[in-house]
């Protein structure tokens, strides 16, 4: 829950402190989460230091996500789960992913995919691999 500034954001031991002058790098379509959080009990300066941009795959392997020759995704960021969707016209994305089973490495991805409208048959209980790959293990094969 502390692997992301909304996490540290809600930690106890941080919603008691006031005053800090704080520099958070974040990425052009940072979310905001943590300056909502914080900012009116710190001096918060944030700092553009990357853009995070989709990577358009061929037409060749979009053809062969749209024939469903895998038994899950995998999703490891929220931002991976934009650049998979950005790869597909509309809803057409949307609706492959509602057709397979869908595993993510945390709650934050898991939101996600929900605020989408999709469900994840997997959710690391922890935001690790080896949380991720357990779930998979665990997970009743259809």
């Amino acid at each position: 829950k502390m692997a992301t500034s909304a996490g540290l954001a809600k930690c106890p031991e941080f919603t008691r402190t006031r005053g800090f002058k704080i520099l958070l790098p974040q990425a052009a379509d940072a979310r905001g989460e943590f300056a909502a959080a914080v900012g009116h009990r710190h001096q918060l300066t944030s700092l553009t230091v990357y853009c995070k941009k989709n990577r358009r795959q061929s037409d060749k392997a979009v053809a062969e996500l749209k024939n469903k020759n895998a038994d899950w995704v995998l999703f490891f960021s929220p931002s991976a789960v934009d650049s998979f969707l950005a790869n597909f016209e509309g809803e057409e994305g949307i609706t492959l992913l509602k057709k397979t089973r869908l595993a993510v490495i945390g709650q934050t991805t898991a939101a996600h995919v929900k605020m989408l409208g999709l469900a994840a048959t997997v959710v690391a209980k922890r935001p690790d691999v080896g949380a991720l790959v357990t779930g998979l293990l665990m997970s009743p094969a259809d």
